[in-house]
C-alpha cells in the first residue's frame, strides 16, 4: 500500500498509516506521506497542469504502455506507480516526466513485470 499526499502534521501521518496496516492482506506499506501547509489553490492547480502534462506525454510516447501506470502530483512531487515491462520501459517514462515543468522529484514505485513481489504469497 503506497501511503502518499500532503498531510499537515505528523501525527495525521502516523494515523493514516496505522490504518493502512490494518487492511487484510497488507504485507507493505510505503509512507510518502509529505507534512506541509495546505494547498492553496495555485499550487493545486499547478499540480493538476503538471499530472495531466505527464499523463498526456506518457500517453503518446512510443514503447510505453501508458495503460499500465499511475500518476499523482502532489507539492511537484511525482508518484509512480504501477507494472513496467521491463527496466527500458521504466526507464523512458521516468526521463518522460524528468522533461515536465514543476517536477521537483519522482517517488518511483513502479515494478517490474517480473518482480517477485507481485506473485501472491500462499497461506500460511
Amino acid at each position: 500500500v503506497l501511503v502518499g499526499g500532503a498531510l499537515p502534521d505528523a501525527a495525521q501521518r502516523a494515523e493514516a498509516l496505522q490504518l493502512a496496516w490494518k487492511v487484510e492482506g497488507v504485507r507493505e506499506v510505503i509512507n510518502e506521506v509529505q507534512i506541509v501547509a495546505p494547498r492553496d489553490v495555485g499550487r493545486y492547480t499547478r499540480d493538476l497542469v503538471t499530472e495531466w502534462d505527464i499523463t498526456q506525454r506518457l500517453t503518446f510516447t512510443r514503447e510505453i504502455d501508458s495503460i499500465n501506470y499511475s500518476v499523482e502530483v502532489v507539492n511537484g512531487t511525482v508518484y509512480l506507480l504501477g507494472v513496467a515491462r521491463d527496466q527500458a520501459e521504466l526507464d523512458r517514462a521516468v526521463a518522460v516526466i524528468r522533461e515536465v515543468a514543476h517536477v521537483r522529484r519522482i517517488a518511483n514505485h513502479v515494478l517490474l513485470r517480473d518482480d517477485k513481489r507481485r506473485a501472491p504469497t500462499a497461506p500460511a
